[in-house]
């Protein structure tokens, strides 16, 4: 019976005779070079864990938004009709939307320029962006927007803009367009 060491010099144990629990004089240390002379191997399941045993560890990018929005809150309309859903488009301590970076964009064969903005909720556009989109039929999230023009902006609907980067790469983005906003696309 061969049991393997516990030992730093990772030696086997060969076992003569019966062995009493609490004495160990009749075991006899083999070393790893006459344990394979012998003909003795690790079982493959050992130098399996083993070797998973060292893999390194890789590490993993686990994005998190840092940004902090508000739900937007319901107000009822001066008209008494039903109440209205406001949203903020922006995060908490954002810094203001005209000293955001912009991009060029190609939408339906025209260069345009976006701004840039990881703390908006919503993407959001003017009117003259209807032109380059198609109208969804879903319910807008938010019936106005606030924080894209200075004030209260109501939302016309949501349209899909198709558009090509400077690099090559296509995407879609559900944008609000927004009424008051002619040019402007966060």
């Amino acid at each position: 019976m061969l049991e393997r060491s516990r030992r730093p010099n990772g030696g086997y144990y060969r076992m003569d005779g019966e062995c009493r629990r609490g004495r160990h004089d009749a075991a006899r240390v083999l070393s790893p070079e006459e344990a394979e002379a012998i003909g003795i191997a690790l079982p493959s399941a050992t130098k399996v864990l083993r070797s998973r045993g060292k893999r390194t560890v890789t590490k993993q990018y686990d994005y998190h938004s840092g940004s902090v929005y508000a739900h937007p809150r319901v107000e009822q309309g001066d008209d008494g009709r039903r109440p209205r859903r406001v949203g903020q488009l922006r995060a908490v301590h954002a810094q203001t939307v005209e000293s955001l970076p912009m991009a060029r964009v190609e939408v339906k064969g025209k260069d345009e320029r976006v701004k840039l903005d990881t703390g908006a909720q919503y993407s959001v556009a003017g009117e003259a962006w209807k032109e380059l989109g198609e109208r969804q039929e879903v319910l807008p999230p938010v019936d106005y927007v606030e924080g894209f023009t200075g004030a209260v902006s109501k939302v016309l609907g949501v349209w899909r803009f198709r558009m090509k980067t400077q690099y090559g790469q296509y995407m879609e983005v559900d944008a609000l367009i927004i009424e008051g906003a002619t040019t402007e696309f966060l």
